[in-house]
């Protein structure tokens, strides 16, 4: 009964830390795009900035709701490992379509995949302690 008390809570907390972390930089990002917009583009662009803006802090406040409540959790913990893919995918699509302008944005892609590999991981082998 230990050692199932010891590894359920020791993959749930890496989870839970790791949806910390995402928290801080989608609230941070989230309120730094409603904040600056891209008010030097047009007001279509610049509406839709903000817009998604918004949801990018709705997402991380959802992050850290789920971090804090994460032993009530298990299949949202999926959810949110293929949130972070779909994240990783919509880069590719935009290097395959734009070209390497930035070589910071594969590191951001690698992060992404492995992100959301480590998630599922670890929520499938707290799942298989129980």
């Amino acid at each position: 009964m230990l050692y199932y008390y010891i590894n359920v809570n020791l993959y749930k907390n890496i989870i839970k830390y790791l949806l910390f972390v995402l928290s801080v930089v989608c609230i941070y990002g989230g309120i730094e795009g409603l904040i600056l917009g891209k008010s030097d583009y047009d007001y279509i662009i610049d509406n839709s900035y903000r817009f998604f803006s918004g949801m990018y802090l709705g997402v991380g406040l959802i992050f850290f709701w789920i971090g804090l409540t994460i032993h009530k959790h298990n299949e949202i913990i999926f959810l949110i490992a293929f949130l972070i893919f779909l994240s990783a995918l919509g880069r590719i699509i935009s290097l395959i379509n734009f070209g390497f302008y930035e070589n910071n944005y594969i590191f951001y892609i690698l992060i992404e995949v492995f992100l959301s590999i480590v998630l599922i991981f670890l929520n499938t082998l707290s799942n298989k302690i129980k």
